[in-house]
């Protein structure tokens, strides 16, 4: 009886949140409401958010009208709303205050001038309101009107926050001269409202907060909001304002870069560079002779001046001057490169369908050296130590191919990385000891992979020395020690426990898993068996494949001579993106090495 009376309150709550509501006027339903039955425990809850927009043609006008419940101590930090803007912009505080239910009667406490602070950094106005009186079952509300000169592009509503949100709505009125196309982000805004015409207002009910993405390159790939951009007016043809396929975007880009060229000629930068052997010592020596003769102003651009006028004789410029000069240098020593567009996986993905103007981040370089292998090159910030790993910000799936003879998209991904972990285990009376040895190329050491997160065993670390680079690989040693067990045995634990633990997802999952890079990983354990000691296994052997190969699992134990046993864990993730039709084979092979993976191994004394 109480689960059916929680969702009749929930039912009510959300069907009143469509309805007119009344400044200072709290319904019972919202006055009772304790948590959020799709996001329980959470810590705060958007009542309902409601906006209308208005575009006309120097700017466009945001009224907004929200309410927001505090469930808990934690959610109080919702009571200090901070808003940030430019300064050729303007927010206006229409109203604000906080509502208490006292025996029955609702408390207002109005904002005053002093609980409202606003700072000027540089070209941002900062505005941060501190609500009254608020403790748990506070329900704060506002009115706030937004003036914007971003009439080209921009992202006004989001209809998901960092809480839950029981209702949302926009409504949009164009009194501009131009036309302008809607962008709907976010799975349940395209389930209700994609291919549907001349739709001006969208409404959502029941949100999750955003914090419930994982997974993800960017949460705002997947954040259920509306875009507006420019698409065409009497004013503007054949321009990046009115172009609205990506084969167009290609042609003005691409008209762009020779336009950037011009007449110039790079025959003798190129004869200034020495030409190795290899066609990767090459490009380092042009990549160095480049970062070393020009300055980069620290700005990533799809767009770059005149080689002539500007970069070459002034010696700076922007990322896509960088790798302009680098293309056109690698084509004099006969290396085969290709220029590419990408938005950084902090920028957010490209839009396959639609070009959005925001994508439209950075040129790169595609760069194919020896044995056919191809680099992501960008001539700016590639590192000559690591050249084959640029920051795993530029691998965000999809890049705009300027070949001309190629289609629109190249699906890239981040070379392999590598780890080897050999670890000894050496057995006494009183103490154990583990000699640790890893080796890593590529991307370890990131949030998403760490090397001591693969150590078997656990305990005090007695040494950790840098044994220096070999080539691309790094190269660590420790020795860590640790008590025996009373018990009589020693459990050697699967290495990669904490590895599947943090690439576990959701059953219930309906949209892509992104993972930061590929891998290879394989952890070796030597263990010496004293006389009296025994391991003890269940079919510890086991080998587990999805995707064709591209993700396996291994594990197995040998015995050497002199009473060592060898197990050995081998992880192989050699794929990045997995879209909807992918989760289940994701699910079942994640399943499947998780149950092999709790199958322990155990020295056990006689």
């Amino acid at each position: 009886m109480v689960r059916l009376s929680f969702f009749f309150m929930c039912l009510v709550l959300t069907s009143f949140s469509a309805q007119n509501v009344k400044w200072g006027v709290l319904s019972r339903e919202e006055a009772e409401l304790s948590d959020v039955h799709f996001e329980t425990g959470a810590s705060a809850v958007n009542l309902f958010r409601i906006g209308e927009l208005t575009i006309n043609d120097k700017n466009y006008t945001l009224e907004e009208y929200g309410r927001i419940k505090i469930l808990t101590t934690d959610g109080f930090h919702k009571a200090q709303m901070k808003m940030s803007f430019p300064k050729d912009a303007n927010i206006d505080l229409k109203a604000a205050q906080t509502l208490n239910l006292v025996d029955g009667k609702t408390v207002i406490n109005k904002i005053e001038d002093f609980d409202i602070i606003k700072s000027e950094i540089q070209n941002t106005v900062e505005i941060a309101i501190a609500f009254p009186n608020v403790k748990v079952g506070s329900v704060i509300e506002y009115k706030i009107r937004t003036v914007s000169n971003n009439i080209v592009f921009d992202s006004p509503w989001s209809f998901q926050s960092d809480i839950p949100t029981l209702y949302s709505k926009l409504a949009m009125v164009n009194k501009a001269y131009a036309d302008y196309r809607i962008i709907l982000n976010g799975a349940k805004l395209n389930q209700k409202y994609a291919g549907k015409r001349k739709v001006d207002r969208w409404e959502l009910h029941n949100i999750p907060s955003y914090k419930s993405f994982s997974h993800v390159y960017n949460t705002e790939d997947y954040r259920e909001k509306i875009m507006f951009q420019f698409n065409v007016s009497r004013k503007h043809y054949a321009g990046y304002l009115s172009v609205n396929t990506w084969s167009g975007l290609k042609k003005l880009v691409n008209a762009d870069v020779e336009e950037s060229i011009g007449k110039g000629s790079f025959n003798k930068f190129s004869d200034e560079i020495r030409k190795e052997e290899t066609k990767i010592g090459t490009l380092k020596n042009c990549i160095a002779y480049l970062q070393n003769n020009f300055q980069w102003n620290q700005e990533l651009s799809a767009f770059a001046g005149s080689m002539n006028k500007e970069f070459l004789p002034q010696k700076t410029g922007n990322s896509a001057d960088f790798n302009i000069f680098l293309h056109e240098i690698l084509k004099q020593k006969g290396i085969q490169s290709h220029l590419a567009v990408t938005s950084l996986r902090s920028n957010g993905r490209m839009l396959a369908d639609f070009p959005l103007l925001s994508n439209v981040q950075a040129l790169i370089n595609i760069v194919e050296i020896d044995d056919g292998e191809k680099l992501i090159i960008d001539a700016a910030t590639s590192k000559l130590e690591n050249i084959r790993y640029l920051q795993l910000d530029y691998y965000n799936r999809l890049v705009l191919n300027l070949d001309k003879n190629a289609g629109e998209f190249l699906e890239i991904s981040p070379p392999l990385s590598e780890f080897l972990s050999s670890q000894e285990l050496s057995t006494k009376i009183t103490e154990n000891q583990v000699v640790i040895e890893n080796r890593a190329k590529g991307y370890f050491e990131t949030d998403f992979l760490r090397q001591n997160m693969f150590n078997i065993f656990n305990g005090v670390r007695t040494s950790d020395s840098e044994s220096g680079d070999f080539g691309e690989w790094k190269i660590q040693s420790q020795k860590i020690s640790f008590e025996n067990s009373s018990d009589n045995f020693l459990v050697i634990e699967n290495p990669f426990t904490k590895l599947l633990k943090e690439m576990s997802v959701d059953n219930q999952r309906d949209y892509p898993i992104c993972l930061s890079f590929p891998f290879l990983a394989t952890i070796e354990l030597k263990s010496h068996l004293a006389e009296n000691q025994t391991i003890q296994i269940d079919r510890f052997e086991q080998k587990i494949s999805a995707f064709g190969g591209k993700m396996q699992y291994q594990q197995e134990v040998t015995h050497a001579e002199d009473g060592i046993a060898i197990f050995t864990w081998s992880f192989l993730v050699n794929k990045t993106f997995f879209n909807i039709a992918d989760l289940s084979e994701y699910l079942s092979f994640m399943q499947q090495v998780n149950a092999v993976a709790g199958k322990i191994a155990v020295i056990k004394y006689l």
